[in-house]
């Protein structure tokens, strides 16, 4: 299962220890936590993805967390981390389903392949779109902005962000209403538009 905590002397998402601090390679260690961090959730989307189960999905990330890190000197720096990560988790996939196959194959190896490829274009997609969103917000009215800040950053009901803001309920409702159909149409528009 994946650690999520984050003990003094783990890194997040490995469940293990880190080397000792105060060597060389802390350098190098900083650079795999923060490549690792940054994809941790896209990479466990793209494992539920190409897994069987939750569990299954859980316990490959783990797997391939570790493989990751090992092998982390052979990763191309001026390459793609998540696409690399994306690799692993894939093969790590095939060689637990080679040992388990006892429990027999819901997929064939190349129908995994293609939800592999899906999952792999998918992520891409929804990095483009969270981008175009984050350009979008940017160019919103700063009443517009306080209320997304509001009701989605700071997660307040639509009945609190009226109370907050001294505004009817209906008036929020309205606002925020118009707000997300602007920005899915800029949202769209930038994405058509290649942003």
């Amino acid at each position: 299962m994946v650690n999520d905590r984050n003990d003094e002397g783990a890194s997040p998402g490995l469940g293990g220890p880190l080397p000792a601090a105060g060597r060389a390679e802390d350098g190098v260690v900083e650079e795999f936590i923060q490549l690792h961090s940054a994809a941790r959730e896209r990479l466990f989307s793209y494992a539920l993805a190409i897994s069987p189960s939750w569990h299954d999905a859980e316990e490959i990330m783990q797997e391939a967390s570790l493989i990751l890190w090992r092998k982390f000197d052979t990763f191309g720096r001026s390459t793609n981390f998540f696409a690399w990560a994306c690799q692993v988790i894939r093969y790590e996939l095939y060689n637990r389903r080679r040992r388990e196959s006892r429990r027999g194959l819901v997929f064939s190896n190349e129908a995994v392949e293609r939800i592999a490829d899906i999952a792999a274009q998918q992520g891409a997609e929804f990095e483009d779109r969270c981008e175009a969103l984050r350009l979008c917000l940017q160019h919103l009215p700063s009443a517009d902005q306080k209320l997304i800040e509001l009701r989605y950053h700071r997660d307040a009901s639509t009945a609190t962000v009226a109370e907050r803001t001294n505004r009817p309920l209906e008036s929020v409702y309205k606002s925020l209403q118009r707000i997300r159909r602007a920005l899915m149409t800029c949202v769209e528009r930038r994405l058509t538009a290649g942003m």
